[in-house]
């Protein structure tokens, strides 16, 4: 993550809340309950003023429109299908670049530059030129991958500077950022109901309402666990 040093969060009164937890979060590392607090006040303050603004919502819907391409007619035809038939034939590196500025655009501002390295981990664990025009993708279920690591990049873009203020060195930092990590993918891992998506024009306003509900979900399973 190239984008956490000298980030401030907002200051109001959700964000203090968050940032005190992350505060008792370290200093009582060895109790995962801490863990759990910090997130759901994270994800509280995060919904309350990111969310509805953050691009996550657009390219998610876009990254579904191409993965139903992809598994209706194919790589090559879903290149052409958005747009991107100059992709064809061009080396991986080429491809994997363009899909990226496709879905996620540049990393003008910090919600940006969290979306666009997530789509990167995304592509990369996708391999889709290496897949077979008979592979499908299970759509729902890279949505909720990509959900995942757009909470976790958040939530290290947000305190890392100020957990590495608290600990000894960057190895325990990182050892603090690796359980986070584990306890949000974990936590909406367990309770993320599948949906299909067959239906759904991922094009039209009901494509970006239903991204903007599966993250709206994937908070709320943190704020409910708040604790536990």
């Amino acid at each position: 993550m190239g984008t956490s040093k000298g980030y401030i969060p907002p200051k109001d009164e959700h964000w203090r809340k968050a940032k005190l937890s992350v505060t008792n979060m370290v200093k009582n590392r060895m109790d995962k309950s801490f863990i759990s607090k910090a997130v759901a006040d994270y994800g509280q303050a995060y919904t309350k003023t990111n969310l509805n603004n953050s691009v996550i919502v657009s390219a998610g819907a876009r990254l579904m429109d191409f993965i139903s391409l992809f598994n209706d007619f194919g790589f090559e035809k879903a290149l052409d299908e958005v747009g991107l038939s100059n992709l064809v034939g061009k080396d991986s590196i080429e491809v994997y670049l363009g899909l990226l500025d496709y879905f996620s655009g540049d990393n003008s501002t910090v919600d940006k530059s969290i979306v666009r390295d997530c789509m990167a981990d995304i592509l990369e664990n996708m391999d889709l030129e290496g897949k077979d025009d008979l592979d499908k993708i299970d759509g729902d279920e890279l949505l909720k991958d990509f959900i995942i690591k757009y909470i976790q990049f958040g939530f290290q873009v947000s305190f890392s500077e100020k957990i590495e203020g608290l600990v000894d060195d960057i190895d325990e930092m990182n050892q603090i950022i690796n359980d986070v990590n584990e306890y949000i993918e974990v936590s909406i891992v367990d309770n993320y109901k599948t949906l299909e998506l067959s239906e759904i024009n991922w094009k039209a306003e009901e494509g970006l309402s239903f991204v903007k509900d599966r993250c709206n979900e994937a908070f709320d399973i943190l704020i409910t666990l708040r604790g536990e």
